[in-house]
Order: C-alpha cells, then sequence, then structure tokens
C-alpha cells in the first residue's frame, strides 16, 4: 500500500503563526451489509423491517472510535440498514429509528457559509420526508441513499431468478457470473445486478471524492484553529447497505485490478458448507469494507481496504490504492448495463 503523507494533521494555530501549515485530510466511507434482522411481522412490508435486539447488539460491537464526531449515517431505504449505519457511528442504546434521528440531530452552523440557503425540499432530504419547518437548520445524522438499496421486484423474470438463488444459498455466484447476461437476455433495466450494484457503490464514491475539496479547504480555512463545528482531519460516513451490493462492487475492481481468477477467490471467500451442498450469499452481517480518499493540497489519493479472517487462521487481503478512472469505469459500466436492448 502506498503511504500518504500526516503532517500537519492537527494544524497550527493561526493565531501564533503567520502562515498557516497546509493540513492533510481524509474522507472516510465505511460500507457494510446490514445486522441481523427481526423476523417479518404479519403485513409488515420488507423496508420496515427493523434489527432484532442481536443484529441492535452486533451493530453497536462495531461502534467507530469518536462517535459521531464529523461522521453521519447514511442507509437505504429499509429501516434496518439505516438502524445499523446509526449504531455504527454512535453505538446509540435507543432501539427505534425515530428515537435515534432525534438522539442525533444537530443545528448547522452557516455563519460562514454564505451560499447556503434552505429549502423545504433540502429539510425533507435530512428528515425522511417531514414538511415541519420549525428550525429549518436542525438537521439528524442519519439519512437515505437510495443507491445501498436493491431492487424489490419479485415478480419480473430477471426478479423471479434474483430471489430464487437467493433462497438456493447461489446468489452471490448468480449475481457474480450470470447477472448481467442474464439481465440483457430478458431485457432488464432494472433489476439489481453485478454492474449496476458495482456502479451504484462507484458513484457514492466519486460523491466524495468531489466533496474532498470542500473538506480540505474548510480544515485549511484561516479561523479553522476557533471553531469547535469541527475536530480533527477526517470526515466519516457510515453507509449500511445489503447482501451483494458491496460485494458487487468489490468483486468488480479485483477484477479490473487484478484479473478474474482474484475475483473467483474472492467469490469463494463466502462458501459455506450446509450439509452436502455449499451456500454463498456473500458479507456476513455488519462486514463490509474501507475507502478513504486522502488530499493534500491538490493531491488526492483513494485507498481501498478489505480484509477477512480465514478458517485456516490466515487472512484475505485487499489494500489498494485504486486509480479515480477505475471508479470512473465501474460508474460507466454500471450504467451502461441499465441500458440493454429490451426484449423482442
Amino acid at each position: 500500500m502506498v503511504g500518504f503523507s500526516d503532517k500537519g494533521f492537527m494544524g497550527a494555530n493561526p493565531e501564533t503563526e503567520a502562515t498557516k501549515e497546509q493540513i492533510a485530510t481524509e474522507v472516510r466511507l465505511q460500507i457494510f451489509r446490514h445486522g441481523i434482522k427481526a423476523a417479518k411481522g404479519e403485513g409488515q412490508g420488507d423496508k420496515d423491517i427493523v434489527l432484532s435486539e442481536q443484529g441492535r447488539e452486533g451493530a453497536r460491537a462495531k461502534a467507530i472510535a469518536g462517535g459521531e464526531l464529523n461522521a453521519l449515517a447514511y442507509g437505504s431505504p429499509r429501516v434496518r440498514s439505516q438502524e445499523t449505519a446509526a449504531y455504527v457511528m454512535s453505538g446509540s442504546g435507543l432501539d427505534s429509528l425515530d428515537g435515534i434521528k432525534k438522539e442525533l440531530m444537530f443545528e448547522r452552523d452557516i455563519s460562514r457559509d454564505k451560499n447556503f440557503t434552505i429549502t423545504e425540499d433540502t429539510f425533507k432530504t435530512f428528515t425522511k420526508g417531514s414538511s415541519k419547518m420549525e428550525n429549518p437548520l436542525q438537521q439528524t445524522r442519519v439519512a437515505v441513499d437510495e443507491r445501498l438499496d436493491f431492487n424489490e421486484d419479485d415478480k419480473s423474470e430477471y426478479g423471479k431468478k434474483f430471489y430464487a438463488d437467493f433462497a438456493a444459498g447461489k446468489y452471490l455466484p448468480f449475481l457474480f457470473n450470470e447477472s448481467d447476461a442474464y439481465a440483457k437476455e430478458v431485457g432488464d433495466t432494472e433489476g439489481s445486478t453485478y454492474s449496476r450494484f458495482a456502479g451504484n457503490v462507484a458513484e457514492i464514491i466519486e460523491k466524495y471524492y468531489t466533496a474532498s475539496d470542500a473538506w480540505n479547504k474548510i480544515k485549511n480555512r484561516p479561523d479553522d484553529g476557533k471553531s469547535e463545528e469541527y475536530i480533527g482531519a477526517t470526515l466519516n460516513r457510515l453507509l449500511g447497505t445489503h447482501a451483494g451490493v458491496g460485494e458487487c462492487f468489490l468483486g468488480k475492481l479485483i477484477e479490473k485490478m487484478k484479473g478474474p481468477e482474484e475475483k473467483e477467490k474472492f467469490l469463494h471467500l463466502f462458501d459455506v458448507k450446509n450439509g452436502d451442498k455449499v451456500v454463498n450469499n456473500g458479507f456476513d452481517y455488519v462486514e463490509g469494507f474501507d475507502v478513504r480518499i486522502k488530499q493534500e493540497g491538490t493531491d488526492k489519493k483513494i485507498f481501498i481496504s478489505y480484509k477477512k479472517d480465514l478458517p485456516d487462521n490466515t487472512q484475505y487481503v485487499f489494500e489498494e490504492e485504486v486509480p479515480k478512472k477505475v471508479i470512473d469505469e465501474l460508474v460507466e459500466e454500471g450504467n451502461l448495463s441499465k441500458q440493454v436492448n429490451q426484449k423482442v
């Protein structure tokens, strides 16, 4: 792994030095599957299924050091993924998503942000649709990103196979080796496939690659030493998602950087013996990987890390600097896969 200087991470006091030393900054994304979900209630839709008690405890056990410092938690529109991201961010002891969101409200300081304007639509983004505007500068640290979701349609030709292979324990092999071709064969433009899942995650990384410039500027502004709004040089985003989403991104990334054989090796890390057959539905609960976007001045680098302990007491490690053009290719290929010719 290529090193990156952390010189000046805490910065110098602008009141005591005429020239402020440039601060190196980092945007860290942690992307992981949700925790164990509760049993589905009668008449309950999948989006409303919450974490079980065991799922909440498992997510809390992964809580990051520093809590919600410079952090936001994102999940799919499904409650369990938002809960998981919130617990990993804060370790909250509350058991309801609404309670967690209220606990993690904060008031935005816009005194130095002359370009910021609040609208009802902006506020709804942070409050999951609420139109109440009592204090439009209050935001919750728990939000939704639909790119972390999967397509729930189980009636289409593609969706039937998607769900059948999940039920049969062949979910990840189907996604990695069949889904793109099968979607094209049946003319599907909406289902969740290898390239579409990978492209969605790559889009999120692209977003924060761009946002890194703003974060670096904030940390290097002249008054930063006086501000209590942000402490430290790392911006944290905790992203809760679903089986297959992160694995497809990593699988396709590994395939591009290390070749198809290494992709197959990664795929079979998740093989589990179940009687006389092998099942493979991907990541374990709250398992995932890290993306770090490190910036010093105008120099930006992306590092992606995934580690898994294996039954033979060895460890699988993918830890690489990833060229931005590779992330761009994943986004483009994900978009192209949605434009397959419809079946005649």
